[in-house]
């Protein structure tokens, strides 16, 4: 074994290595964040889905394709979450802007006049967003300095 083999299995098994990584883990794979995961990727579908199921998809065309990339993006970062949670807490901050634009889009993307089904859909969307993305960075901050998370 070459030493310098031997220095990185001995810090792969170093003991406050192995303690910090179990307790961040702990902290990030909580049921209360896999639930907030699972809402970002449900959140992120109903975006993605929202215009063919509300009907604003043949007359609002420039929001139904922007309503897909960011629902898909969304359900990615979230499917993501769940599944990395040891590592993808750092991301969830991405959450908050994008469920912010998620909600100001419907009067800045080019489009004829929303439908209030449109605005609400998205408002809701992105407020769901938002928060799992603000709960996810809260509790992946509070389990990298020790403290517990929620």
């Amino acid at each position: 074994m070459t030493e310098r083999t031997s220095r990185e299995a001995s810090m792969r098994d170093h003991p406050d290595v192995v303690s910090l990584q179990q307790q961040y883990g702990g902290a990030l794979g909580s049921p209360q964040t896999v639930v907030a995961d699972g809402v970002v990727a449900l959140a992120g579908l109903w975006a993605a889905i929202s215009p063919w199921v509300l009907g604003f998809d043949l007359a609002q065309p420039g929001m139904r394709t922007h309503n897909l990339i960011i629902g898909l993006v969304a359900v990615a970062i979230g499917l993501g979450l769940t599944g990395l949670f040891e590592r993808g807490g750092g991301l969830s901050w991405v959450l908050v802007p994008l469920g912010a634009w998620l909600i100001v889009s419907t009067w800045i993307v080019p489009t004829a006049t929303p439908s209030a089904g449109m605005v609400w859909s998205n408002v809701i969307a992105g407020a769901l967003l938002i928060l799992a993305g603000a709960g996810a960075l809260g509790t992946s901050l509070m389990g990298g300095r020790g403290g517990r998370a929620r």
